[in-house]
C-alpha cells in the first residue's frame, strides 16, 4: 500500500462522466494490477473515496472515468482543473486479471474502468486468446472509452458488444444485458472462460447465475458491484 501524490495532467468529459489523467509527483506509478482501485483523497479535508484505475501497469500515469454525480466529493473532483494535486493510496481490491486468455468482460456505465485496464494491459503485453466484452450504456454519446473499444473491435483484440439501452441503432444491441444476448456471441463451451464484471449489483448478481448457467465455473466469476 502506497500513498503519492498526484498532479491532474488531463481532463476530458464524456456525457456527465469526466476522465481523469493525473502523474505522480515524484515520476514513479503506484504498482498495482489491472482491475484494482485505490482511494482519492482530498489532501485538504482527508475525506476519500474508491475509485477503479482505468489505465494499465504499463503507463507511468493514473486514468479514472468518474461520474458526475453531484454528491460531496464528486463535486470536490468536478471542481479540480489541470495541475492540481491529489493524493492517491492503494492498490486495493481482489478483482485483478492475470494473465488468462479466454475471458468474458461485462461493464455498464462507468463500470468500464476495471475492464479496460486489463484490455489494455492484454493490448500492451500481446497477449493472445479469447476475449469477449459487453458494455452496456444507456446512449452511445454516454458511452465511455467507444473509439478506443471500436479500434480494439476492428483490430480483432476483442470482440466487443455494445449495448444501449435508451435508443436503437443499426449494428448495436438494445436492452440490458441478457441471457438471451451473451448467448448469440459466446460460444457453446465456457468450462475454460473467466468472467469478470463491474456494474450495479443487482446486474452483475443476475448475470452470474446466467453465466454459471451456461457452464463458466462458480470460482471463475469475478466482479464488483454497487447500488
Amino acid at each position: 500500500m502506497e500513498r503519492k501524490i498526484y498532479a491532474i495532467k488531463k481532463i476530458e468529459k464524456v456525457g456527465d462522466t469526466k476522465i481523469f489523467r493525473m502523474e505522480p509527483k515524484d515520476g514513479r506509478n503506484i504498482q498495482f494490477r489491472p482491475g484494482q482501485f485505490v482511494k482519492i483523497i482530498n489532501p485538504e479535508t482527508g475525506e476519500f473515496r474508491p475509485y477503479s484505475i482505468a489505465s494499465p501497469p504499463e503507463w507511468n500515469f493514473l486514468e479514472f472515468a468518474i461520474r458526475m454525480l453531484g454528491g460531496k466529493f464528486t463535486s470536490y473532483l468536478d471542481g479540480l482543473k489541470e495541475g492540481d494535486k491529489i493524493e492517491v493510496e492503494g492498490p486495493l481490491g481482489h478483482v485483478q486479471y492475470g494473465g488468462e486468455r479466454k475471458c468474458i468482460f461485462v461493464a455498464a456505465g462507468t463500470g468500464i474502468a476495471p475492464i479496460i485496464s486489463m484490455l489494455r494491459h492484454v493490448n500492451e503485453k500481446n497477449i493472445e486468446g479469447e476475449f469477449y466484452l459487453f458494455y452496456s450504456n444507456k446512449t452511445k454519446n454516454e458511452t465511455v472509452y467507444f473509439e478506443e473499444l471500436e479500434r480494439m473491435n476492428a483490430e480483432g483484440k476483442v470482440k466487443v458488444v455494445f449495448t444501449f439501452t435508451r435508443e436503437e441503432l443499426p449494428g448495436f444491441e438494445h436492452g440490458r444485458i441478457s441471457e438471451e444476448m451473451v448467448k448469440k456471441y459466446l460460444p457453446a463451451e465456457l468450462g475454460e472462460f473467466k468472467v469478470f464484471m463491474c456494474g450495479k449489483m443487482e446486474m452483475v448478481l443476475s448475470l452470474k447465475e446466467i453465466f454459471e448457467k451456461l457452464g463458466v465455473k462458480k470460482e471463475n466469476v469475478k466482479f464488483e458491484g454497487w447500488g
